[in-house]
């Protein structure tokens, strides 16, 4: 986190229906009792109407892998300067539905892009933030696609690739939490929501025991 930051930033990552949404809106809510400011926000997508209009053009499966990345790289660009630092500055709590780590997991694992270009871009949109903690959502790839096959709503490009793509997807993010130990936590999400959310909470009061 950079020296202007003073609150947390929180990411949740993992492949397609592990229950980031889910679990983030059982944090918030959790966060909020304690008398927290609590910013929910997601990629792609978050930090106004021009990232509204990035997430509809990325889901919609019309761009090639480099296009792909220079839209999420550009989205998380205006993210950062728009909510994410400004809210950081004010003493919030956020809690992100994907961020950095999904563009590693499926422009650079999945599509097979080149992951050190990949960091220098996420880092000059970055600007110096980082999330304090990123907790991956992990499941087999199996469960994760029964999980969809039964979901109602939005479908993404990302939702309707092969199995494959989505085992390079769960490895990817597997790698990068083993690289960044440090700030992260891979959590088994083929259980109860209950039961990941009680998870979550323990890692929260570990990880930041000021924070009840």
């Amino acid at each position: 986190m950079d020296k202007h930051a003073t609150g947390k930033f929180i990411v949740f990552e993992g492949g397609e229906c592990v229950g980031k949404t889910s679990q983030i809106k059982l944090l918030a809510e959790r966060l909020r009792v304690f008398g927290h400011d609590v910013v929910v926000t997601k990629e792609p997508g978050g930090g106004g109407e021009e990232p509204r209009r990035i997430r509809e053009l990325l889901l919609s499966g019309t761009l090639s892998p480099k296009e792909e990345i220079e839209l999420f790289i550009k989205n998380r660009r205006l993210h950062v300067a728009n909510l994410i630092r400004p809210s950081l500055e004010k003493g919030c709590i956020i809690l992100c539905d994907r961020f950095s780590d999904s563009t590693f997991a499926y422009q650079c694992y999945a599509r097979n892009l080149g992951i050190e270009s990949a960091q220098l871009l996420d880092a000059d949109a970055r600007q110096g933030v980082a999330p304090d903690l990123v907790i991956v959502l992990d499941m087999p790839v199996e469960r994760a696609l029964e999980r969809l096959s039964q979901r109602k709503g939005e479908v993404s490009a990302f939702d309707r690739e092969k199995r494959e793509f989505h085992e390079r997807v769960r490895a990817g993010f597997r790698a990068v939490a083993k690289a960044f130990s440090h700030n992260h936590v891979v959590l088994n999400a083929d259980a109860s929501q209950e039961s990941v959310a009680t998870a979550v909470w323990g890692v929260i009061v570990e990880r930041f025991p000021g924070i009840v």
